[in-house]
Protein backbone atom coordinates (compact mmCIF):
# COMPACT_ATOMS: atom_id res chain seq x y z
CA UNK A 1 0.00 0.00 0.00
CA UNK A 2 1.26 3.48 -0.82
CA UNK A 3 0.06 6.62 0.94
CA UNK A 4 1.24 10.20 0.96
CA UNK A 5 3.22 10.77 4.17
CA UNK A 6 2.00 12.74 6.02
CA UNK A 7 -1.09 13.70 4.07
CA UNK A 8 -0.08 16.34 1.54
CA UNK A 9 3.65 15.97 2.31
CA UNK A 10 6.18 17.27 -0.15
CA UNK A 11 9.91 17.64 -0.21
CA UNK A 12 11.74 20.64 -1.59
CA UNK A 13 14.56 20.17 -4.06
CA UNK A 14 17.09 23.00 -4.27
CA UNK A 15 19.99 23.12 -6.74
CA UNK A 16 18.91 19.66 -7.97
CA UNK A 17 19.88 18.16 -4.58
CA UNK A 18 17.83 16.19 -2.10
CA UNK A 19 18.77 15.10 1.42
CA UNK A 20 16.90 12.75 3.75
CA UNK A 21 17.92 13.29 7.35
CA UNK A 22 16.81 12.71 10.91
CA UNK A 23 15.42 16.02 12.17
CA UNK A 24 17.06 15.72 15.60
CA UNK A 25 20.43 14.85 14.06
CA UNK A 26 20.33 18.01 11.94
CA UNK A 27 21.24 19.88 15.13
CA UNK A 28 24.71 18.36 14.69
CA UNK A 29 24.96 19.25 10.99
CA UNK A 30 28.03 21.41 10.28
CA UNK A 31 27.51 23.85 7.43
CA UNK A 32 30.19 26.36 6.40
CA UNK A 33 32.25 25.23 9.42
CA UNK A 34 34.98 22.85 8.22
CA UNK A 35 35.33 19.72 10.32
CA UNK A 36 39.08 19.54 9.65
CA UNK A 37 39.65 23.31 9.36
CA UNK A 38 40.32 23.03 5.63
CA UNK A 39 38.73 24.37 2.45
CA UNK A 40 38.75 23.77 -1.29
CA UNK A 41 38.26 26.57 -3.80
CA UNK A 42 37.34 26.03 -7.43
CA UNK A 43 36.91 28.26 -10.46
CA UNK A 44 35.57 27.65 -13.95
CA UNK A 45 33.86 29.48 -16.77
CA UNK A 46 34.51 31.53 -19.90
CA UNK A 47 37.94 32.87 -18.91
CA UNK A 48 39.08 30.07 -16.59
CA UNK A 49 41.93 28.98 -18.87
CA UNK A 50 43.15 32.58 -19.26
CA UNK A 51 42.89 33.03 -15.51
CA UNK A 52 44.89 29.88 -14.83
CA UNK A 53 47.64 31.05 -17.22
CA UNK A 54 47.91 34.37 -15.36
CA UNK A 55 48.09 32.87 -11.86
CA UNK A 56 51.33 32.07 -10.08
CA UNK A 57 50.37 28.48 -9.24
CA UNK A 58 47.06 27.52 -10.74
CA UNK A 59 45.81 23.98 -10.17
CA UNK A 60 45.30 21.54 -13.02
CA UNK A 61 41.92 21.51 -14.75
CA UNK A 62 39.56 18.55 -14.43
CA UNK A 63 36.61 18.81 -16.83
CA UNK A 64 37.10 22.60 -17.09
CA UNK A 65 37.17 23.17 -13.33
CA UNK A 66 40.33 24.29 -11.56
CA UNK A 67 40.44 23.33 -7.86
CA UNK A 68 42.86 23.95 -5.02
CA UNK A 69 42.25 21.37 -2.29
CA UNK A 70 42.93 21.23 1.44
CA UNK A 71 43.69 24.91 2.02
CA UNK A 72 43.96 26.56 5.43
CA UNK A 73 41.85 29.65 6.00
CA UNK A 74 44.86 31.90 5.33
CA UNK A 75 45.64 30.04 2.09
CA UNK A 76 41.98 30.29 1.06
CA UNK A 77 41.96 34.05 1.65
CA UNK A 78 45.13 34.49 -0.42
CA UNK A 79 43.78 32.43 -3.35
CA UNK A 80 40.39 34.13 -3.22
CA UNK A 81 42.05 37.55 -3.15
CA UNK A 82 44.13 36.66 -6.19
CA UNK A 83 41.02 35.49 -8.05
CA UNK A 84 39.08 38.64 -7.17
CA UNK A 85 41.95 40.91 -8.28
CA UNK A 86 41.90 39.22 -11.68
CA UNK A 87 38.10 39.45 -11.83
CA UNK A 88 38.51 43.20 -11.33
CA UNK A 89 40.50 43.22 -14.60
CA UNK A 90 37.40 41.99 -16.42
CA UNK A 91 37.98 38.24 -16.55
CA UNK A 92 34.73 36.27 -16.30
CA UNK A 93 34.54 33.08 -14.24
CA UNK A 94 32.66 31.47 -11.38
CA UNK A 95 34.20 30.71 -7.97
CA UNK A 96 33.06 28.20 -5.36
CA UNK A 97 34.48 28.06 -1.83
CA UNK A 98 33.99 24.59 -0.38
CA UNK A 99 34.54 24.24 3.37
CA UNK A 100 35.14 20.64 4.48
CA UNK A 101 31.76 20.51 6.26
CA UNK A 102 28.96 17.94 6.21
CA UNK A 103 27.57 19.37 2.97
CA UNK A 104 31.03 18.96 1.38
CA UNK A 105 31.25 15.36 2.64
CA UNK A 106 27.94 14.25 1.16
CA UNK A 107 28.46 16.21 -2.08
CA UNK A 108 31.86 14.57 -2.55
CA UNK A 109 30.22 11.16 -2.37
CA UNK A 110 27.41 12.26 -4.68
CA UNK A 111 29.84 13.62 -7.29
CA UNK A 112 31.92 10.43 -7.19
CA UNK A 113 29.05 7.93 -7.29
CA UNK A 114 27.59 6.26 -10.38
CA UNK A 115 24.17 6.66 -8.70
CA UNK A 116 24.87 10.33 -7.83
CA UNK A 117 24.12 9.56 -4.19
CA UNK A 118 25.93 9.79 -0.89
CA UNK A 119 25.58 8.48 2.66
CA UNK A 120 27.08 10.11 5.77
CA UNK A 121 26.67 9.84 9.53
CA UNK A 122 25.84 13.03 11.41
CA UNK A 123 24.75 13.30 15.03
CA UNK A 124 24.40 9.53 15.40
CA UNK A 125 22.09 9.20 12.39
CA UNK A 126 22.64 8.21 8.80
CA UNK A 127 21.76 10.83 6.16
CA UNK A 128 21.52 10.29 2.44
CA UNK A 129 21.67 12.77 -0.41
CA UNK A 130 21.10 12.60 -4.17
CA UNK A 131 21.32 14.71 -7.27
CA UNK A 132 18.13 14.76 -9.29
CA UNK A 133 17.57 15.42 -12.96
CA UNK A 134 14.21 17.10 -12.35
CA UNK A 135 15.45 20.48 -11.23
CA UNK A 136 14.16 22.50 -8.33
CA UNK A 137 10.65 22.33 -6.94
CA UNK A 138 8.40 20.61 -4.42
CA UNK A 139 7.61 16.95 -5.02
CA UNK A 140 5.16 14.59 -3.26
CA UNK A 141 6.51 12.11 -0.70
CA UNK A 142 4.94 8.70 -0.19
CA UNK A 143 5.45 5.92 2.31
CA UNK A 144 5.00 2.35 1.19
CA UNK A 145 3.80 0.09 4.00
CA UNK A 146 3.20 -3.62 4.43
CA UNK A 147 -0.25 -4.98 5.30
CA UNK A 148 0.70 -4.82 9.01
CA UNK A 149 1.66 -1.12 8.73
CA UNK A 150 5.44 -1.69 8.75
CA UNK A 151 7.27 0.97 6.76
CA UNK A 152 8.85 -0.58 3.66
CA UNK A 153 10.26 2.52 1.94
CA UNK A 154 9.93 6.26 1.49
CA UNK A 155 9.49 7.43 -2.09
CA UNK A 156 9.62 10.82 -3.80
CA UNK A 157 7.65 11.14 -7.03
CA UNK A 158 9.76 13.41 -9.22
CA UNK A 159 7.55 13.08 -12.28
CA UNK A 160 4.70 14.97 -10.58
CA UNK A 161 5.92 18.27 -9.14
CA UNK A 162 3.54 20.02 -6.79
CA UNK A 163 5.24 23.24 -7.82
CA UNK A 164 8.43 23.80 -9.69
CA UNK A 165 10.53 26.77 -10.67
Amino acid sequence: MSVMWPSGAATAVDKARLLFADVAALNSWRNDDPIDGLFDIAFWGRDADVLADRMVSAPASVDGEFTWADLTLDELRARYGELESLRAEGLRFAVDVRPHDDHFRVLGQMRGSATESGLIDVGGARMTGWFTSWGDGAFPVFRDVAADGTLLRVRVQFGAPLMSK
